[in-house]
């Protein structure tokens, strides 16, 4: 776990480029979230940026932006992005007991890879122009980590959800760590489902194996399991992954498209499953 002192920024954009098969060319930004430590707590603020692409400015109501490209199988996209306001980031943000803010994307399994640096700059991007480090050895190396082992391979790691570096089950519950694990845990604002999809988390009953809704209703789509091992099709969790519709999805904030990659992968991770949660690999 990582502790950020006072003064801290974490800096996230959002961007499309207008053909997303080429997604160096033409990028629009369209909002930037900052999550500031300050002496009292954590703050978040978004900001939206301009049509001239020169500024973005702070909107504590948050905003729609409408958005066209092609994605990368070349389809036309329309969709209106829903820049959070100040209110919906603690939705995702604060933890059970209290509306503090805290980060919920940086982690030491996370970061622990492979990215390449390019020379003069703090920043280590995922294609070479240059030289390949490791994200927590670059850190440390410049002495904005302490604590950390000397070596990255003793820290924690979780896999890449798609590509081939670990099992097929390793890769689904990477993605649902990162995805929804900062709602869904014991202390997170989802904690009232009774889903722990934490990597951290062993029991498959608790990542939703045979485990019945808490409450029935269009969102449990009239299927008895979060998780019905070897049948993602009678599976709630897919089915809200799949869905677009508001009073479904998931998650329920932050997203109009639905992930196709994501829910192939949990998909064929449930279709292999034993039923005891368990897969072969």
């Amino acid at each position: 776990m990582f502790e950020f002192p006072v003064g801290t920024v974490l800096i996230k954009t959002f961007a499309f480029a207008a053909d997303m098969r080429r997604p160096a060319e033409n990028v629009r930004f369209l909002e930037t979230r900052l999550l500031i430590r300050r002496p009292e707590g954590w703050i978040a603020l978004p900001y939206v940026w301009d049509d001239d692409q020169t500024e973005a400015r702070l909107s504590v109501i948050g905003a729609q932006v409408p958005v066209n490209f092609t994605d990368e199988q070349g389809v036309a996209i329309a969709l209106d992005w829903s820049v959070p306001n100040v209110n919906q980031c603690r939705g995702c943000h604060a933890r059970a007991g209290g509306n503090d803010v805290l980060p919920i994307g940086p982690s030491a399994r996370n970061l622990n890879r492979v990215g390449f640096v390019i020379p003069g700059e703090s920043r280590i991007v995922p294609n070479p122009p240059d030289q390949i480090i490791n994200q927590l050895d670059d850190w440390r190396d410049r002495g904005l980590l302490s604590g950390a082992p000397r070596d990255a391979n003793e820290a924690p790691r979780v896999p890449h959800a798609f590509s081939s570096d670990g099992t097929l089950e390793q890769r689904a519950r990477a993605y649902l760590d990162v995805n929804c694990a900062h709602c869904h845990n014991p202390a997170g604002p989802a904690r009232t489902s009774g889903l722990d999809l934490r990597w951290s988390q062993t029991d498959p009953a608790l990542w939703g194996v045979f485990k019945r809704p808490i409450a029935a209703g269009r969102g449990s789509g009239d299927m008895n399991f979060a998780i019905e091992p070897g049948h993602p099709e009678r599976s709630i969790l897919v089915h809200r992954m799949a869905s677009t519709d508001a009073g479904v999805m998931m998650p329920e904030l932050g997203r109009t498209l639905i992930d196709e990659r994501g829910v192939q992968l949990i998909r064929s991770w449930i279709a292999q499953m034993d039923d005891n949660g368990r897969s072969p690999d």
